[in-house]
């Protein structure tokens, strides 16, 4: 996506946040292609197997997180840095970190916000594994996730026992 569309989160992020704090010169770090995104990454942490300390997350509606979206193929894989991906909705076009770094995160902390995720939140502590965030979870030793007070009470204590 266009560096300078509305929907863009570079863009986003530069606009609201990067030129408030006069981190202009960071724009630089706006990938256009996944191959221009490792690059990036490869050289930011001089290594081909980026380790970030910490890692927030989103949770979409439909279990998506960092552009990563339930039934797709790249859902298993752990070894790709940074991948190209296809959303349901718009921006359609994707680049993002693969399953792999997340993982790999020192921490990583997601937020569910929204009581119309009510139903997401019950098949993340079911443990539904074809979302992309309970493939996250299941594969570190902790994490910890965020969830909004409107959410909780279609949550059951036996539900919440399994974080």
């Amino acid at each position: 996506m266009p560096f300078g569309d509305p929907q863009s989160n570079w863009g986003n992020a530069y606009r609201n946040l990067l030129i408030p704090i006069n981190k202009e010169t960071d724009r630089s770090n706006f990938a256009q292609s996944a191959a221009q995104y490792y690059s990036i990454l490869k050289s930011k942490f001089n290594s081909n197997k980026p380790v970030f300390d910490v890692i927030f997350l989103g949770v979409g509606d439909d279990g998506h997180t960092a552009s990563l979206f339930p039934g797709q193929k790249y859902i298993n894989d752990t070894t790709s840095v940074v991948i190209e991906t296809t959303s349901p909705k718009p921006p359609f076009s994707r680049i993002t970190l693969g399953l792999g770094p997340i993982v790999s995160a020192k921490k990583v902390i997601a937020i569910l916000s929204g009581k119309e995720k009510a139903t997401i939140a019950k098949k993340i502590f079911e443990k539904d594994f074809e979302l992309p965030i309970v493939k996250v979870f299941s594969q570190r030793k902790s994490s910890t996730m965020f969830i909004e007070e409107s959410i909780l009470p279609s949550l059951t204590p036996s539900g919440m026992a399994m974080l």
